[in-house]
Formats: structure tokens, C-alpha cells, sequence
């Protein structure tokens, strides 16, 4: 069950990883859980298959490494599953400078679309580091001086920019953006940093919990004393040697007779 939970795992991960390179902190934590698994997977494979050569697979340092794995993937599941907030906030904290900022109107918002999705400025020749407004290093081009239109969009507060809806609408057409505003599960599909960091943290919790669990569970195991060995059988040259004995202490003791003297 740890084999096949653990090559699960490992490709669920590796997915994740995949997904986050721009959220580091799920970054992190899904490539060191990435080979976390496949320690784990080619240790239990080793384990299972017996290919530790004529000693055996010696099961302190077998132990020792699951021991290791449950501490970490407990701390990296913590982490993932209480950490969406905290990406959240490292997405949209930093400031940007532009030579222009400009509101962007392409619709007419109202006050339920803006619920739904934030109002942003057009920010021209970005330059990070600096300024009073905010952006999303997640599904823009702000860091790359606003890419090859050298526009990008700005937030004025940090909530605009966790909120904010389809940041990967490159052509900033905010229409559909108001589109269904009375769906109550408008931008929870992922398409804001907020949903996207949320769902990150969901999904990699469970593939993280999917080989903690078998995982767990045979580290128990593992500590768990040998049963008892049977007895083995006796041996012939073990049953003569007790046939000797059982003859000799039954033998009778020699006698001694006394006669009197002349």
C-alpha cells in the first residue's frame, strides 16, 4: 500500500510543483515533498522486494528514514493547509513605480461587479520596488516591465489585488470580468490569486496526507517487537544424545557388598 500511495503521491506533487512556480512558498514545499515521496517509495520497494543483499534490509536505518519522513511531511502539511493567507499576502505586498497610472475603465462598474472583481489601474513602464501601488507577481507581467505592451495593472490597495479576477487576461478585457456577478462562485475556479492560493493549499494537503497516512501506519509497524519463533524440532543427533542421558540416569547404581573377616 505505501508503493503504490507513494508513486500516487509523488506524481499528485509533482503536478503542484508544477502549478506554483511563482507561489514560492507551495513551490518549496512541493519539490521537497516531491522527493520526500520518492525517498519513501524506493525505500519501501527495497523493503518489500527484500534486495538488501544476504544480511536483509537492516530495519533501524529502514526506522530511521520513515521516522524522518512523517516528522517532515506533518510539518510540510501544517504548512500547506494553514498557509494559503500567507502566499496571499507575498503575492500582493510589494509596490510598483509607473510613469502612468491610469484607471482602467472598459466597463461601467457598479457596485456588484465590484465585488466580485477589483477596479485596477493601467500601469505604463512598471519599475518594481518602489511607488504607492501594489500588483500581483502571480499572473502578471509587472516584473518583466509590463512585458511588450510595457503595460501592466496596479492595485491601489493590497485587497484589490487579492481579489481581482482573471489576472491571466492579458489583453486586460475586464468584460467578462462582470460577467455573472450573482454567481456566488465567481472567481472561486482559480482565476484570482486568492482562489488559486486556496485551492493549491487544498489539493496539497491531500496529496500529501495520501502516503502520510499509509506512512504513518507502517512506521508503527516497523517498531512493533518480532513475534515469537517456534521452536525448532529436535534433531537426531539431539534425540541420541538425550536417549544416552535418560539410559545412563536410570541405570542402576553399582552395588558394594560386605563380607565379614574370617
Amino acid at each position: 500500500a505505501v508503493v503504490v500511495c507513494a508513486s500516487i503521491a509523488t506524481i499528485s506533487m509533482t503536478i503542484c510543483a508544477l502549478f506554483t512556480f511563482d507561489i514560492p512558498l507551495y513551490a518549496w514545499f512541493g519539490w521537497i515533498n516531491v522527493i520526500m515521496n520518492v525517498t519513501v517509495l524506493v525505500t519501501a520497494s527495497i523493503f518489500v522486494c527484500q534486495c538488501c543483499g544476504e544480511e536483509g534490509c537492516k530495519p533501524h536505518l529502514v526506522q530511521g528514514i520513515m521516522m524522518a519522513y512523517c516528522v517532515l511531511a506533518v510539518i510540510s502539511f501544517i504548512v500547506c493547509a494553514s498557509g494559503a493567507d500567507a502566499a496571499i499576502r507575498h503575492n500582493c505586498e510589494d509596490t510598483i513605480k509607473c510613469d502612468s497610472a491610469e484607471p482602467w475603465t472598459g466597463v461601467s462598474w457598479d457596485d456588484d461587479c465590484g465585488q466580485k472583481t477589483s477596479r485596477f489601474q493601467l500601469c505604463t513602464n512598471p519599475d518594481t520596488g518602489g511607488g504607492h501601488l501594489y500588483y500581483s507577481k502571480w499572473g502578471d507581467d509587472c516584473d518583466d516591465g509590463g512585458g511588450s505592451d510595457d503595460q501592466c495593472r496596479a492595485f491601489a490597495t493590497e485587497k484589490d489585488c487579492w481579489n481581482y479576477c482573471n489576472p491571466h487576461d492579458d489583453d486586460m478585457d475586464a468584460t467578462d470580468q462582470c460577467d455573472g456577478v450573482g454567481d456566488p462562485d465567481r472567481c472561486n475556479d482559480g482565476s484570482s490569486i486568492h482562489a488559486h492560493a486556496h485551492l493549491l493549499a487544498f489539493w496539497s494537503s491531500i496529496a500529501i496526507a495520501l502516503l502520510l497516512v499509509p506512512s504513518v501506519i507502517w512506521t508503527f509497524c516497523l517498531f512493533q517487537p518480532d513475534p515469537p519463533k517456534p521452536s525448532e524440532p529436535p534433531t537426531v543427533q539431539a534425540v541420541e544424545m538425550a536417549t544416552v542421558q535418560v539410559r545412563a540416569a536410570h541405570a542402576a547404581a553399582p552395588s558394594v557388598v560386605l563380607q565379614a573377616a574370617p
